[in-house]
């Protein structure tokens, strides 16, 4: 039987029909925790956001299994701050803080981030995001 991975992000409200419950969702799907730990304002809504974030899952899962193969019993939240340029792109990216200790996954998720296309905002605002990530196991 394969390992079950859970990545989430830390809220508790669901932003799009496509968004997760948090813990112990199926590999790669971003939960949504609404404690104030994801934190979205400018150009662009959170469901906006939320929703590019989603579509990029699948290969945030593949970071956290690659991790993995590496160091067997990560777990924790990789929480970034980026900012989206009122055309779409995400401008800079860094590590607000890293619970997970893994170099390589904070690696991979920051590349992943960095290339993301985001919707331009009508108003041409840029969009600043602080994001947790959350990678677990599920039993």
């Amino acid at each position: 039987m394969a390992d079950k991975y859970s990545i989430g992000d830390g809220d508790s409200l669901k932003a799009s029909k496509n968004l997760g419950a948090g813990a112990g969702v199926n590999p790669g799907q971003f939960g949504r925790n609404f404690s104030g730990e994801s934190d979205i304002y400018g150009g662009l809504t959170k469901a906006q956001v939320y929703a590019v974030l989603n579509s990029y899952r699948r290969e945030i899962r593949a970071c956290f299994e690659s991790a993995l193969l590496v160091r067997n019993d990560l777990a924790g939240t990789l929480r970034l701050n980026f900012t989206i340029s009122g055309s779409g792109d995400v401008t800079d990216v860094s590590v607000v803080n890293n619970e997970v200790e893994s170099n390589i996954l904070e690696s991979c998720v920051l590349q992943i981030i960095k290339k993301m296309e985001f919707p331009k905002a009508p108003n041409n605002l840029p969009t600043k995001v602080i994001y947790p990530f959350i990678f677990k196991r599920s039993s």
